[in-house]
């Protein structure tokens, strides 16, 4: 049975709130036919031409992703071009345009809760608290201490992700670890307080890696797309409960997998 969009949105955002967003933020919906109705939905990391084809294809009148395809007020569509080819196929596709940004990551079902899920971490608490939501970040128990390089090696099964670039003692026993999907850099010292001995994070540049490392923190660099796509399987789950309509995952392609510890590279091949 087809559903309004914005009662789909209103379902939606009852357990996902805007208010959630931080300031800067553009989460929501962002391209939509107005009066318009669907009968299932999409789920990608990205709006593109490709994402946006593909939720057509699958007869998806609404594509919901992750990032925003708009951040700045628009004064012109040029085309075609990187912002404006996405925004076009979209209203020719009449395929409508969702994104859970920042309200996604600080969600207690969100970005954050799922990676930590993921990879098996126990008794879960976020980094930073924030008001109504989960906050920002997450730190777990392992169920048995490993060292921080057998943890970096289970990402390419648990996360699906290509590379990880570690960093400090990663020959060591770690029971506790912290994570930021995205760009957690900043949250470093908190995980360190908070005990961690390992942290996972995008992003994060030279100076914050250095203090880190100098303070004993055991640190693994990822991308940023492909680690908050690994909660993407999660979101799907999240709008098909909420939304009361049908989801299709979308698999968006990937570079060939190379894991980069320090200065080693060792293929999947190694890892699997």
């Amino acid at each position: 049975m087809d559903v309004r969009i914005d009662e789909w949105v209103r379902r939606v955002e009852a357990s996902l709130p805007p208010s959630w967003c931080a300031s800067w933020d553009n989460a929501g919906l962002l391209v939509a036919r107005r009066g318009g109705e669907l009968a299932r939905v999409a789920v990608a990391l990205e709006a593109t031409p490709e994402t946006v084809e593909a939720a057509h294809l699958r007869g998806c009148g609404l594509l919901a992703v992750h990032h925003p395809i708009l951040f700045r007020p628009l004064r012109r569509i040029l085309y075609p071009s990187p912002q404006a080819d996405p925004l076009l196929a979209a209203v020719a596709g009449d395929v409508a345009i969702y994104a859970a940004h920042t309200n996604w990551d600080v969600s207690p079902e969100g970005t954050n809760v799922c990676l930590a899920r993921k990879l098996g971490l126990e008794n879960l608490v976020p980094l930073e608290l924030q008001p109504g939501a989960w906050g920002l970040g997450a730190l777990g128990s392992l169920p048995a201490p490993v060292s921080g390089m057998e943890v970096l090696r289970s990402l390419s099964r648990l996360w699906g992700v290509t590379w990880v670039r570690g960093l400090g003692g990663l020959d060591r026993p770690v029971s506790r670890v912290a994570l930021c999907g995205g760009s957690g850099g900043d949250l470093w010292e908190e995980a360190r307080a908070q005990g961690a001995e390992l942290f996972l994070t995008a992003d994060m540049g030279y100076h914050l890696q250095l203090d880190a490392v100098r303070s004993g923190l055991a640190l693994g660099v990822l991308d940023h797309g492909e680690m908050e796509r690994a909660s993407m399987e999660g979101f799907a789950r999240f709008l098909e409960n909420r939304g009361g309509l049908p989801v299709s995952l979308l698999v968006e392609p990937q570079d060939p997998a190379r894991f980069v510890f320090a200065d080693r590279v060792i293929s999947r091949g190694e890892v699997e």
